[in-house]
């Protein structure tokens, strides 16, 4: 390898490292790419999540919620411990046993497991 082609990249090799800083810039301006307006449902959807809720919170059947989050949507797996009608908002257990509180309006889609 000639002399001029070692050089050339010695003089880039800095370029390749990456600070943790900028590390977490690319992450986040990616992550602020993936970013989607929250859908609104119409009367026919809302009913069914109502529905479904009411369903599962009576029957004790095991539901994925998917909501909505700063930008993002996510799915949930567990049980509806309960429905804060008042301050609207889902409280669910999920498979690990662990608390969510999600507020209602944040609620896309209910499904029964």
């Amino acid at each position: 390898m000639s002399d001029h082609l070692k050089r050339g990249n010695v003089l880039w090799e800095s370029s390749r490292m990456f600070l943790p800083e900028h590390r977490e810039q690319l992450l986040a301006r990616r992550k602020e790419k993936e970013r989607v307006e929250k859908p609104i449902l119409d009367e026919q959807q809302q009913e069914e999540v109502n529905r479904v809720i009411s369903e599962a919170l009576v029957e004790g059947c095991q539901v994925t919620i998917t909501y909505y989050d700063e930008g993002h949507i996510y799915a949930l797996t567990g049980d509806i411990h309960s429905w804060d009608m008042y301050a609207q908002v889902l409280h669910v257990r999920d498979e690990d046993g662990e608390m969510h509180a999600i507020p209602f309006d944040h609620v896309v889609n209910v499904e029964m497991s």
